[in-house]
């Protein structure tokens, strides 16, 4: 039976999600269009004013998958009149 594992994406997994993004290029012919690097993943994933998250998804222990997220920020602003 397969085990399937889906988690929060950590900082050290900015390699495996570039590989995906990447795979994901070819398979739709635009893989000379992906411009990101580790490190632009890193700070618009994990820096600390980003609001976007990323899980993986895991076979037995595989990586198979992601998905990126985010949580829009809202400020609610009430005056008196």
């Amino acid at each position: 039976m397969m085990r399937i594992e889906i988690r929060e994406a950590e900082i050290k997994d900015s390699p495996l999600i570039l590989r995906f993004i990447k795979e994901l290029a070819i398979y739709e012919k635009a893989g000379d269009l992906v411009e990101t690097t580790v490190e632009r993943i890193e700070e618009s994933i994990f820096g600390s004013d980003s609001t976007t998250h990323s899980i993986i998804c895991l076979i037995d222990g595989e990586p198979v998958g992601f998905a990126v997220y985010f949580v829009p920020r809202r400020f609610i602003c009430i005056t008196e009149v």
